[in-house]
This record gives structure tokens, sequence and C-alpha cells, in this order.
């Protein structure tokens, strides 16, 4: 899991290998994107057993997998700030 120390991701390991059919989770996340993926990260770095489920067949392959946009503020940066230089490189780099 992306974001765990080895240790971390042994215990994991350790505790899902552990499971049974009949074994309940404390906790069901319904959605397999970003928000998704971190509560369920959150959730199994602090110990709480929890189970993810996405109908698709990829991790964030639905509105995670595009561009909201939310990070772009570039149209109306103040001309020589800091974020309209950091825009201009971003741009350039992608």
């Amino acid at each position: 899991m992306l974001g765990c120390s080895k240790s971390q991701r042994a215990e994991m390991q350790q505790s899902a290998e552990g499971r049974t059919a009949d074994s309940p989770y404390d906790v069901l996340v319904i959605g397999g994107g970003v928000v998704g993926l971190s509560i369920a990260r959150e959730c199994a770095v602090r110990g709480v057993s929890v189970a993810l489920v996405e109908r698709e067949d990829d991790w964030a392959a639905g509105a995670s997998s595009g561009n909201s946009g939310i990070g772009c503020t570039g149209y109306d940066a103040p001309v020589g700030s800091l974020e309209r230089q950091l825009l201009r490189r971003s741009i350039q780099r992608h």
C-alpha cells in the first residue's frame, strides 16, 4: 500500500491473511477513487479492518481519472506572481 512503511505493510498483510469469509469488517468503503482509497488507507494504517469495493476493473477509473481542473488557477494569476511562475513552469514541463 502506498504511503505505508514496510512494517505497516507486513502487519496489514498478516492481518488480511488471517481473515475468513465470516470475519466482519469494521468499515466498508464503497468506491475505489482517490477519496475511497484514501479513507481505506487511513483506516488500515490505524488498525481498523476495512474492505473496499469498486465496480470498475481499475482503481480511480471514474471521476478520479480525469482532470477536474481544481489545481489549475493560472488564468487569473497576477503577472509576476510566484503562482503564475510556477504554473508556467508546470505547463512547460508537461
